[in-house]
């Protein structure tokens, strides 16, 4: 029987730094949203994908978006954003409606005791971004983490929520 060779080690596939650099960007973008979702629990009672699906259809032209808009907003699957919908449907926060422009096409619609239990719990959601984001940092450092980011993102096209919006 042929021996299957071992992988290379990481670190020998990319240089040092970039390996120290990928692997803190990536316990970064991991750590960060769990840290901010069990907040928002302990804290709203709602989760980061609620809050985020709650700060779309605010800032959005109406109080509603298509449900495959919001989707992409949130980085979701439609399918699983559909069960969370029905959900905040029952609870009151949201409506489901037909798309004036296209029957074929469901909206999402803010309803007050959303746009209540969004503006409950933003404060406390904006005091732990600062306090995990920003607090670190000086000035300085806040313009040259968003310009590396925008960099590496590659500035994509404004966010349906709002022009220069993006969901936190």
């Amino acid at each position: 029987m042929d021996e299957v060779a071992s992988p290379a080690p990481f670190g020998d596939w990319i240089g040092s730094s970039e390996h120290r650099t990928w692997a803190t960007l990536y316990r970064t973008v991991t750590q960060l949203p769990v840290a901010l979702h069990r907040h928002l629990q302990a804290e709203a009672g709602m989760g980061l994908l609620e809050y985020s699906v709650l700060f779309c259809l605010a800032q959005s032209d109406e109080r509603g978006l298509r449900l495959s808009d919001l989707a992409t907003e949130v980085q979701c699957e439609l399918s699983r954003l559909s069960h969370l919908i029905s959900r905040m449907e029952r609870d009151g926060l949201v409506e489901r409606r037909r798309d004036a422009l296209d029957a074929r096409a469901t909206r999402a619609i803010l309803t007050q005791r959303g746009a209540d239990e969004f503006v409950r719990a933003s404060p406390g959601h904006l005091a732990e971004i600062r306090r995990l984001v920003f607090a670190p940092l000086d000035d300085g450092e806040h313009e040259e983490l968003e310009r590396l980011l925008r960099k590496i993102s590659n500035a994509p096209a404004p966010s349906v929520c709002s022009a220069d919006a993006a969901t936190p």
